[in-house]
């Protein structure tokens, strides 16, 4: 048997007759107004509830797209880009991101998504790497130029 070492013993660990219910519940702190309790808990049912509607979110990006100053051939084509990735089963938050990276692109530099090529690409990508964008925007735009 290893000697145990002060501060790094893990403890006995959990009990062993002890069962869960089986439901994934996961409680979070509340405030009762009721009773002035506060750190009640209230089980949730986490995969019904979200933090952030991506529906909603995705909306009004359409929206952002419809109102935008990029030309009517790249507002069909973004529009069309997410009808086929909706199609192929790629998550509505995922989506929207890609959308709203394509809108922003068409904006920023003026992109014309009907005539892209490898050219223009490799141009836009060294464009990027020179901006002051942090990391995950540029990695985000690179992954949308991959998929264009």
């Amino acid at each position: 048997m290893d000697p145990v070492v002060p501060g790094s013993s893990p403890g006995p660990g959990p009990l062993k007759n002890v069962r869960g219910t089986g439901k994934n519940f996961s409680p979070l702190n509340i405030f009762s107004e009721k009773d002035n309790n506060v750190g009640l808990k209230v089980a949730v049912n986490m995969e019904k509830w979200r933090s952030i509607d991506y529906e909603k979110e995705l909306k009004r990006e359409l929206k952002r797209i419809d109102k935008s100053s990029i030309s009517e051939t790249n507002k069909k084509l973004i529009i069309r880009y997410k009808n086929y990735r909706l199609a192929n089963g790629i998550s509505v938050a995922r989506v929207c991101r890609e959308i709203k990276s394509l809108r922003l692109l068409c904006e920023r530099c003026n992109l014309n998504l009907s005539e892209l090529n490898e050219d223009i690409l490799d141009e836009l990508l060294a464009e990027l790497e020179l901006s002051n964008q942090s990391l995950n925007t540029i990695n985000e735009y690179k992954n949308e130029y991959k998929k264009i």
